[in-house]
Order: C-alpha cells, then structure tokens, then sequence
C-alpha cells in the first residue's frame, strides 16, 4: 500500500516537471518576422495639404459726381455722364474712317440749360472733330443726348478726346466725358511652313578636273563724274491747335470774373478779356511760321462793335491774372484787330501780324503764350446798356521742328 502511494507521487511528479518544461517554453522571447517589422518602419505618406484661395473681385469703378458751379441767377450748374449711346471704350476703327460719338449726360445742377450752351472739346486728341457743338436746352433733371462727328487717325494706337460743357459765358461745369478709340495695326501674312519629306539620297559626284580657265586682259577706265547740285532740305510745317488753358475778365472797377468777355458793363465799366495757353508742346527751337486766332464760337450783348469800335488783340506775358492788368485805351501795338463779326471768321483778320509771331516766338521759352483783348476805340459808350463780345477761341500755330 504504502509502495502505490510512492509510485503514483513519481508519477504525478513527473507529469507536474513536463508541463513546466511546456510552459518556459512558450514564456521564450518570440523574433519579430520581417514583415511585422517592415510594416511598423515604413514611413507615413502624409496628406497633400489644401489651401483656399477666396478671389476678392475690386470693385468696379465709380462716376465721381462734379462739384457744383454757383450761377449769378442762384441756381446751381451741373452735369452728369449717364452712358455711350454709341461707340463704346476701345471701339476699334481702321485708319481715317469717320464716325459719330453720342454721350447721354443729365442736368443734374438746379439751373436750365439754355440756348448758348456748348461741348467744347478740353484735352487729348481732337479726332479731326469741331472745337466745340451747341448742346440744346435741357430742363433739370432731364437727360439729352449730345452728338460730335470724329475721325480715327491714320496712325495705330489708342487715342482718347475729352470733352466738357461750357455756358455761353465760358464757365466750365460737369463731369468731363470721353470717347476712346483703337487703331488696330495692320495685320502681316506669315508664310505657311513647307512640310520636308524623307531625306533624298544624294548620288556621289564623280570628280573630273577642271580645265583651268583661260585669263583675257581687261583694261579699267575709271567712270566720269557729275556732281549732283547742292539740295536744301527744308524741314515739313506742323499745325497744332491750342484751347486755352485759362481765361479770366478785368472791369475797370478792378473786379476779376472767368469768362474772357471784352466791352463794356450796364454800370458803364469797361470790360477785358484775357487768356492764356499752354505752348508746351513746341519745342523751344522750332520757328514759328504763323499764328491765327480762330473765333469758334462767340456771341453778344448790345452792340459791341457798332458802339465801341474794333476789338483788338495785344500779347500781355500778365503771369497771374490781377485788377492791375486791366489797361485803359487808347493802345498801341495791338497783333490782331476785328472791326466787325464778319471779321471774327475771315481768315485774314485771324492771322496775327509779325508782332504777334515774334511774341509767340519768344514766349516758347516759358511755355505760355498770353493776350488781351479789349475795345479800344472806348472805354465805354456810357449808355448804361452791356454791349459784349462773349468769345471762344483756339490759338493755331504753324512752325517747322
């Protein structure tokens, strides 16, 4: 019994010793597989990083209303453009075709336009157009269309002309308004390319020897020569035009007004007209050739001419406009002279005498020409009645570079 009892402890002992053996078998550390490792040491492909842009379109432009003009009347002048009835910006017209430009502008001031309103072209390129068209009368508020016939220049580029709206006195107001054009350059064919094909397989040459030439004797005799007469080549003319940059009127009072009107008052003053224009653009060395005093437009109250004789010109280099340029007549000296309306549009009496041309001359060096205009007859007729000349005029120069 006591035999059994030992035998079956060895055995259980011997079960309890491999079940241990199993057991630190399977506590070894275990080796980590290739593939196990290659997954945990691959790097991170990381995500493309996305960034917004927000696209913030700039507001479109903006039509600055003009200030208003204070009229003698007390009401208020002004003007607004309202659109292109026809040819819009950047319209594009081959060389020297003409064409008609029509703003739609409002009277947006308190005063009605009334007869004797104009368009008077201020800057950029005229565009073979007028000086300035009558605008017709408009009530406040209203809107009216204003036409001007143009021309594209002969040269490509792109050319803009401004314009603004001048009372009969010549006080400007209102929005200036443009018209912009392209003349495109003209378009140049360009060849087609020639397709090549496959190369053409060149036969070799065979070489023969050249029979060498045989020399004949050439004897020179040197040419005759005619000199050629002496030419003179005289530079081409340009013509420009010139609005005036700024005017103003002088009373005998010694009161200072915009307009360039020349006469006399219902108070019996007598009146002066002066302008200046900007002669920048002709270079200091050109020669001047001509110069004319083109009335474009003018009108009157009284009669200026039956009452205080001949208007007359005279250069007056006056800088800035003060009650000591008012010059009381009689005056000499005068470069142009225009003893009735009639005389305003001939040719002739528009063409400054050589007075005149040499002042012009002398004043490129400033780049200002400046003139008086005045009746010098009389000062004043005394008829308690305004008798004016109310004038608007360009200065066109002639001169070689």
């Amino acid at each position: 019994m006591h035999k059994n009892y030992l035998w079956q402890l060895s055995i259980i002992g011997l079960l309890l010793f491999s079940t241990l053996a199993c057991t630190l078998g399977n506590t070894a550390t275990s080796t980590e597989t290739p593939a196990t490792l290659a997954a945990e040491t691959t790097p991170l492909t990381p995500s493309p990083e996305v960034v917004v842009v927000t696209v913030t379109s700039p507001p479109p432009p903006t039509d600055t209303p003009a200030p208003d003009v204070s009229d003698p009347g007390g009401c208020t002048l002004n003007a607004r453009y309202v659109a292109d009835v026809t040819v819009p910006d950047d319209t594009e017209f081959a060389p020297g075709t003409t064409f008609h430009k029509v703003w739609r502008v409002r009277n947006s001031g308190t005063c009605t336009w009334e007869a004797g309103l104009q368009l008077l072209f201020v800057s950029g390129e005229s565009l073979g157009g007028p000086a300035a068209v009558a605008v017709p009368a408009v009530a406040p508020g209203a809107n009216t269309d204003i036409g001007v016939d143009l021309a594209a220049p002969a040269t490509p580029g792109t050319y803009r002309s401004t314009w603004q709206l001048q009372t009969a006195e010549g006080v400007r107001f209102g929005n200036q308004i443009y018209v912009q054009i392209v003349v495109p350059a003209a378009a140049t064919n360009t060849p087609e390319p020639t397709a090549t094909g496959a190369p053409t397989q060149t036969p070799t040459a065979t070489s023969t020897p050249a029979t060498p030439p045989t020399l004949i004797p050439i004897t020179l005799i040197p040419p005759t020569i005619t000199p050629l007469p002496f030419i003179t080549v005289t530079p081409s003319e340009v013509t420009i035009n010139f609005t005036p940059s700024s005017t103003g009127q002088v009373d005998s009072g010694g009161s200072i007004h915009n307009p360039s009107n020349a006469g006399d008052t219902s108070d019996n003053l007598g009146l002066q007209g002066f302008l200046t224009f900007d002669v920048s653009s002709i270079p200091d060395t050109a020669t001047i050739t001509s110069v004319k005093l083109n009335f474009t437009f003018w009108d009157t109250l009284g009669d200026p001419f039956g009452g205080l004789g001949c208007l007359r010109a005279y250069y007056q280099n006056y800088g800035g406009l003060d009650a000591g340029d008012y010059t009381p007549p009689p005056v000499m000296g005068s470069i142009a002279r225009f003893c009735s309306e009639a005389d305003l549009s001939d040719t002739t009496d528009q063409t400054l005498n050589s007075a005149g041309v040499s002042a012009l001359q002398s004043s490129l060096a400033g780049n200002q020409f400046q003139i008086r205009l005045q009746f010098n007859e009389q000062e004043t007729n005394g008829n308690n009645t305004a008798d004016v000349l109310r004038p608007t005029l360009q200065l066109e120069v002639a001169y070689q570079p």
